[in-house]
């Protein structure tokens, strides 16, 4: 049941048909087959079995079997024969069918294993085309792999871009990111036309299509970068296929450089055309026979050719070599061998019916593929010419160089100098005679000071000339110089000897601000000098002109210099004595009035009337002062002991000593100073203090009361930059920059007082210390503000220790103190307040009386005057130092000018007060010394 449910219906409708058609076949036959008909049965089983197999087979042998039976004429129960034959028939379509059956196994297995082997066959090629493409896979991952590496490393750039989506670039390498200036990924949102310049879509279009069919394209044009510019490119290009898409794949490179190249050769071209158009040297080109290529416009206009008229004839035909005897052709095959040749030729037709020189220079050149002559020539008849006027001036000019070298290194009497020079010209100009004659001390004659041809006669005749009888009167006026062909109409009769062998003659004067003198040169070979001679020898008169009135002038010079000399001496000696005699009748002044001040019992009253005192005799001191400093100052004499210094403490001080002043007229004092300590300066810190007292007076004294005035200080660049700013009268802008001259007052009145030096002197201290100072007002009643800027001394790791300022003290015990003054007042109050510290005073009125004293007793301490009627205290302190004694010792001089300190050092003395000086100073002073 099995195999009848497999059985295929087609099979069984074959078993069916076949068996039904035997089956009418044999109904139908039956009167002519008989018997054998039986075997027709065994046909349909052998079909079926055959062609459906055992099922179909079995199912043809039923319905035969049941169709014979019912089929006449035989029945299934027709005889023991009949069912033999029946049996048998089926046995035999039976076994038949089986057979068939077997034999349709064999084939279909034969089919089978074909179809298997064709299918094994067909697995075999799938698997080694798998494995092929596999390998292919591989080998193009492998040389993708290997495209990105160069491509990223390459320095070219590289892109590739998708026309079939707007030409939109795909892959950038990282060159060409680089050379677009955007981030990769604007760059790849970018299509072609976004960055080349000069391609528009229509032209993309056409590129693309010319592109598909050449397969590759090379092309010049413009790339849009980063910042808008424009940079010229030379594009490579291809297309290919890739996974169904074509692309577009391509290198660019930068070609800016070449581009300017090719500018800069073209710009070259056209300039080298021009110049080989308008240059003044004639050019011609010919082909190395003579022929001429090609001649620029000066070879036209020398030869007085048109620009038709030149192509293809011969060279030869407009000049010619020089040297006959050479041959054209053999010089043209040495040039084109490389032999550059520079020859003299000549030509008839430059200037018609003259020869002219021409100089030529010949060489060999690359022309349009070919080797060609090119051949500057240039016209040198007319340089030639000059070439010997020009040796003539140019021994001229050496001699005129040498004339003046050596008059220029003359620094003693000239004479020989000049003597020297006049024969060097004459011999140049061909002169057989020279006289040089010099203006006299009186001013009324001209002395024979040199001389060359004349004889003994002659020299004596001319040695002494009157002014007013020259040779020549012209030149005695210096109305310029006299040359004549025969100096026979010369006037002076002392001339007659010389003029009767003389034809030539010329005469030049010497001159400055007056006449020197005059020098003559004459000859008796021609009858006149030429024009560059007269030149010569007019170049040679002007330059020992200039020589004799510089060494006169160096004379006078030399003189004025010895005069101010001795005038600054003399001055320097009365400003010392003028000093000492202003400042020694302060002293005692000075000294009583502070006695008084710090007397406990004297009245109020009093004591105001001894301020006004000692604030009007220091300011007599302070002019004295100013007075000096300007001196000083202005002849270059001021010396400053430069040391770090915190301005901090220098603008401290300098306040400290204006403050009684100000609060006095009830001003009121802002002080504003930055931080950064210490504002280090290397200066002089007593100078510098000096300048900013003086700016805060001036403040003072220009501020009315009730006023303010501010002190500021900041760093600004590595400067400090300090102000002092008032609200007082103020400045016009008119005068402003006349302020700081000295005995200026801006225009004030003399009712501040004071001689106008204060600022004068703080502008030169300034500018000593490298710094600079101006002023800066609104105008008049606006107030006034003076700057000082001065550089800042950069701060080390060193640190000083804290400095202790020194009080006034006393010493532990008295002194014995000898006081040499000559000034009774001053000896006398001096004595008096020393006293009054507990010291044993004794009084020298001189040098003598001093030493004597000085050799007769000890003494711990001298003050000296320097000044003193039969020496110096210097005299003094150098003869006790000789003895060995080391006591200090203080001049104590009105003489305060640096050489006056410097000297009193040298001389021994510990240390030098100027006149006048105060008690408190005084005592601070043998204090300090002493302890």
């Amino acid at each position: 049941m099995r195999q009848f449910s497999r059985l295929p219906l087609k099979g069984f409708a074959v078993a069916f048909a076949l068996s039904a058609l035997v089956l009418l076949i044999r109904a139908f036959t039956v009167s002519w087959m008989d018997q054998p008909a039986v075997v027709v049965l065994v046909i349909p089983i052998v079909v079926s079995a055959y062609l459906s197999g055992a099922a179909a087979a079995l199912l043809a042998t039923i319905l035969v079997l049941i169709g014979a039976a019912f089929v006449p004429p035989d029945y299934l129960t027709s005889g023991l024969e009949q069912m033999v034959r029946w049996a048998t028939l089926c046995l035999v379509g039976l076994l038949v069918a089986l057979l068939a059956v077997s034999r349709r196994r064999q084939e279909l297995r034969v089919i089978e294993l074909e179809r298997e082997a064709s299918e094994m066959a067909s697995r075999a090629a799938r698997e080694e085309e798998r494995h092929a493409a596999n390998e292919l896979l591989l080998q193009h991952a492998r040389e993708a792999q290997l495209f990105r590496f160069m491509a990223e490393r390459s320095e070219v750039p590289f892109f590739i871009n998708d026309p079939s989506n707007e030409m939109r670039l795909v892959y950038v390498n990282d060159a060409a990111v680089r050379h677009f200036g955007y981030p990769r990924e604007e760059v790849l949102q970018m299509r072609v036309t976004d960055f080349d310049a000069a391609m528009t879509r229509e032209q993309l279009d056409v590129s693309w299509k010319e592109l598909k069919e050449k397969g590759s394209m090379m092309f010049e044009t413009v790339h849009r970068v980063s910042g808008g510019r424009m940079v010229p490119v030379e594009v490579s290009v291809n297309y290919f296929s890739f996974e169904g898409r074509v692309l577009a794949a391509g290198w660019f490179r930068d070609i800016s450089r070449r581009k300017a190249v090719e500018e800069r050769l073209k710009s070259s071209e056209e300039a080298l055309r021009n110049v080989f158009n308008i240059m003044d040297d004639a050019v011609v080109i010919h082909d190395g026979h003579g022929r001429i290529i090609d001649a620029n416009g000066a070879f036209l206009r020398l030869f007085h050719q048109g620009p038709d008229d030149v192509g293809g004839r011969n060279i030869q035909e407009f000049c010619r070599m020089a040297d006959t005897s050479l041959s054209p052709q053999a010089v043209w095959e040495r040039v084109l061998d490389g032999d550059a040749q520079l020859m003299d030729w000549m030509s008839d037709r430059v200037t018609p019916g003259e020869r002219a020189e021409l100089q030529v220079f010949l060489c060999a050149t690359s022309w349009n593929g070919q080797m060609v002559i090119v051949a500057r020539i240039r016209d040198v008849t007319q340089s030639r010419r000059y070439e010997k006027e020009l040796l003539e001036r140019e021994a001229s000019l050496r001699l005129l160089s040498e004339t003046s070298t050596r008059l220029l290194q003359s620094h003693d009497e000239p004479d020989m100098v000049l003597r020297e020079v006049f024969e060097a010209t004459a011999k140049r100009v061909g002169a057989s005679v020279y006289l040089n004659h010099l203006v006299a001390d009186d001013g009324t004659h001209l002395e024979l000071k040199s001389h060359a041809g004349l004889g003994e006669d002659e020299v004596e005749q001319v040695a002494l000339l009157e002014l007013d009888g020259l040779a020549c009167k012209a030149v005695g006026k210096m109305e310029g110089h006299c040359a004549s062909g025969r100096i026979s109409r010369c006037s002076e009769p002392r001339m007659e000897a010389i003029r009767q062998r003389l034809k030539a003659f010329a005469c030049y004067p010497l001159v400055a601000d007056n006449l020197l003198g005059i020098v003559a040169f004459g000859t008796d070979d021609r009858e006149a000098f030429t024009d560059e001679q007269h030149e010569l020898m007019r170049a040679v008169t002007d330059q020992v002109s200039m020589t004799l009135s510089r060494h006169r002038l160096h004379l006078e010079l030399a003189r004025r210099a010895r005069d101010l000399d001795e005038a600054n001496q003399a001055k320097d000696h009365f400003l010392a004595v003028l000093s000492h005699e202003l400042r020694t009748p302060l002293t005692p002044v000075l000294a009583s009035a502070g006695l008084l001040r710090d007397d406990p019992n004297l009245p109020r009253h009093c004591r105001e009337e001894v301020e006004i005192i000692l604030r009007n005799t220091d300011m007599e001191a302070r002019l004295i002062d100013g007075l000096l400093d300007v001196t000083r100052i202005a002849r270059g004499k001021i010396e400053l002991h430069r040391e770090p210094a915190d301005l901090h403490d220098i603008l401290r001080r300098a306040t400290e000593v204006c403050r009684p002043d100000m609060a006095a007229r009830d001003i009121e004092l802002s002080i504003k100073i930055c931080n950064v300590k210490p504002l280090s300066v290397m200066a002089d810190s007593a100078r510098l203090q000096q300048v900013f007292w003086n700016l805060l007076k001036n403040a003072t004294k220009f501020t009315p009361a009730g006023g303010r005035i501010e002190l500021r200080c900041d760093v600004v660049d590595g400067h400090i930059v300090t102000s002092v700013s008032d609200t007082g009268e103020g400045i016009d802008a008119a005068v402003i920059d006349q302020i700081f001259n000295a005995f200026e007052q801006a225009g004030k009145t003399r009712r501040f007082g004071g001689l106008g030096l204060g600022l004068a002197i703080s502008r030169s201290l300034v500018e000593l210390h490298g710094g600079t100072i101006r002023a800066e007002s609104a105008g008049k009643g606006q107030g006034a503000t003076f700057i000082v800027t001065l550089p800042m001394l950069e701060q080390t790791s060193e640190k000083k220790g804290p400095q202790v300022s020194k009080g006034t003290a006393h010493p532990r015990e008295p002194l014995r103190i000898l006081l040499v003054e000559d000034h009774g007042d001053t000896a006398r109050i001096m004595q008096r307040v020393l006293a009054m510290e507990g010291h044993a005073v004794q009084i020298a009125g001189d040098v003598a009386t001093a030493l004597e004293m000085s050799a007769s007793e000890p003494f711990d301490l001298l003050i000296s005057d320097l000044g003193l009627p039969d020496g110096s205290g210097n005299d003094i302190i150098r003869s006790i130092r000789q003895r060995g004694v080391t006591i200090p010792a203080v001049a104590l001089s009105g003489f305060g000018q640096e050489e006056d300190i410097a000297r009193s050092h040298q001389a021994g003395f510990t240390t030098h007060l100027t006149k006048p000086v105060d008690v408190t100073r005084l005592k601070q002073t043998i204090f300090d010394i002493t302890s």
